[in-house]
């Protein structure tokens, strides 16, 4: 019940015994509670560490446990200050990740900054598709210009395709009449299919604009 504050169910049936019966020594509290001694004392070690129980002066009674009032506002403050320095590591790390990407500003390809990117081979633009595919709440539609693609860039992008598809997002794709020559797009239509895609071809389409060339 406590655990979120730190308390674990065990401490917290030790703590509340105490409540109950604050006249209890270890022992006696060991077998009201069946439990073995040594399992005890590491519950009231816990306790002890949160402040919660303090060595009591009274003969025979090993612990005094904190009035809960007192108990459940000490353990708040402590969550609260504990959120508080993870919020300053937050802000830290914002901080570190924005100076790094200001650092690195300087070294996009020209005309990045009117809002174009520059990407360099299959690689950087499947990460950038990817980056993209997990940013998508709904649907994605796509227009596929180039004809065939390679037996690998298909396969490459299933993985990637069964992860959308699977969180619920549709997809929709349009490619050319001519795929229909090519058995490997015919393959990857029919995956596409099996696992909820939608695909059409038409004659012709948008062509790509060509890549820009500053200088």
């Amino acid at each position: 019940m406590l655990e979120l504050l730190g308390l674990d169910a065990e401490a917290e049936r030790v703590y509340r015994a105490l409540l109950a019966h604050p006249e209890d020594g270890v022992t006696v509290l060991a077998q009201r509670l069946a439990l073995p001694e040594h399992d005890l004392r590491a519950c009231l070690d816990r306790l002890s560490r949160l402040a919660l129980v303090q060595p009591s002066s009274r003969e025979g009674i090993g612990f005094r446990p904190l009035d809960p009032e007192d108990a459940m506002e000490l353990l708040l403050a402590r969550q609260q200050a504990e959120l508080a320095a993870h919020q300053q590591k937050v802000e830290a790390s914002r901080a570190a990740a924005a100076q790094l990407i200001a650092e690195c500003s300087s070294m996009r390809p020209r005309g990045a900054a009117s809002g174009a990117e520059s990407l360099q081979g299959p690689e950087e633009i499947r990460d950038r598709l990817a980056r993209l595919a997990a940013g998508t709440r709904h649907e994605i539609m796509t227009f596929a210009p180039g004809g065939a693609h390679t037996a690998a860039d298909l396969e490459a992008s299933r993985g990637p395709n069964a992860a959308l598809l699977d969180r619920g997002i549709t997809m929709r794709t349009v490619y050319l009449d001519s795929v229909r020559n090519h058995q490997p797009t015919l393959d990857h239509v029919d995956w596409l299919h099996r696992h909820g895609g939608q695909v059409r071809t038409a004659p012709t389409l948008p062509v790509r604009p060509p890549p820009c060339r500053c200088g």
